[in-house]
């Protein structure tokens, strides 16, 4: 039985859940996994998760059943705005309150006011925290993104928000909730089959990453592309000159060995470009992407180079109501699944 929890409706508390989601499911791909680890990062999601009111204080969550020490601690650190440390201790439990405290000064006012600015600054990492959180969100766009007046990941799709993201961002958006998903053995298998379907029997398609190590989920596909006749690959263009034994370096005390050649590798890396600059010249592109762009399994591109492709997939589906001739759903199904965002979208890489 899976140990994922997942809102049924975005909460007061949903970039607290999405972070110690995140660390749960990086839990459950590790080598090996710790599935006591997995069930109390599940226990505190449920606790907070049934929290009414936004936390804005570890003191919210630490006396929560189901939330142990150290889950506590990465909480204060997200609110805090701080790398969590492992072997950091709890934050002091709070103090009895002194003489002073009990019998109000004059001093009682400007207290409250100090103590409200720190809860809107802690309010204001956190909220900063879940920005930087996406792909290509950095600390200023983050911070950018707060004055203008946003304040959480779903404002973030209303129009005068989104218009002030890049390209890369918007995709992040767009496709959040799928990509916050694990990819399966058999959603990483099934893009595999559909790939390999699609392009030039020349090449072979193969799964690589965690899921190629039998891990039963990982964050993205990652696909390796080879070349079937050697022979036939690009070597790169940024090779060194390899020195040789008689170079005029070499010396008996310590002579100096011919370096190994390095392998050739299937696509040509001698230049790397991003989004909306693609080279025509390189077979990456032009025999592997564009003809999956035909099929309609990308949706958009991420970065994309002469060596690597980074980008958000559809999940291909089986023909229906007139299969294609490969037993896939035609093309034109395909189209209306990534217009309408109808389907399974994930994160994917080719090398």
């Amino acid at each position: 039985m899976s140990t994922r929890h997942y809102s049924s409706a975005p909460g007061p508390n949903r970039e607290i859940i999405q972070m110690l989601t995140r660390y749960m499911e990086e839990e459950k791909v590790s080598e090996p996994p710790n599935i006591f680890k997995v069930r109390a990062y599940a226990r505190a999601i449920k606790a907070i998760d049934q929290l009414p009111e936004p936390v804005q204080s570890v003191e919210q969550v630490r006396n929560l059943s189901g939330v142990g020490v150290r889950i506590a601690n990465r909480v204060d650190a997200f609110l805090s705005g701080i790398p969590y440390s492992p072997d950091a201790t709890a934050r002091s439990k709070p103090r009895k309150p002194s003489m002073a405290e009990d019998f109000p000064t004059e001093h009682t006012a400007h207290s409250k006011s100090t103590a409200k600015g720190t809860l809107e600054d802690a309010r204001k990492r956190q909220i900063t925290s879940s920005f930087k959180a996406l792909n290509a969100i950095g600390p200023v766009k983050a911070a950018a993104l707060y004055r203008a007046g946003c304040r959480s990941i779903a404002d973030l799709k209303e129009p005068k928000f989104f218009e002030l993201l890049s390209p890369v961002q918007r995709i992040s958006v767009q496709y959040l909730e799928h990509l916050e998903r694990p990819v399966t053995s058999e959603q990483a298998s099934t893009v595999r089959d559909f790939i390999e379907q699609s392009i030039s029997s020349k090449y072979t398609v193969s799964i690589s990453g965690n899921l190629r190590r039998g891990a039963p989920s990982a964050p993205h596909i990652t696909l390796l592309v080879l070349h079937s006749h050697p022979d036939a690959i690009i070597p790169p263009a940024d090779l060194p000159t390899s020195p040789t034994v008689n170079s005029e370096v070499t010396s008996p005390a310590s002579p100096l060995k011919p370096a190994k050649p390095r392998p050739p590798f299937t696509f040509d890396r001698s230049h790397d470009t991003h989004t909306n600059s693609r080279p025509n010249a390189s077979p990456l592109l032009t025999e592997i992407i564009s003809p999956l762009e035909c099929r309609e399994l990308v949706a958009a591109t991420l970065s994309a180079g002469v060596r690597k492709w980074v980008g958000v997939v559809r999940i291909p589906e089986c023909g229906t109501n007139g299969n294609g001739d490969d037993g896939w759903e035609r093309r034109v199904e395909g189209m209306r699944g990534v217009q309408s965002a109808k389907g399974k979208f994930r994160k994917m890489e080719i090398l």
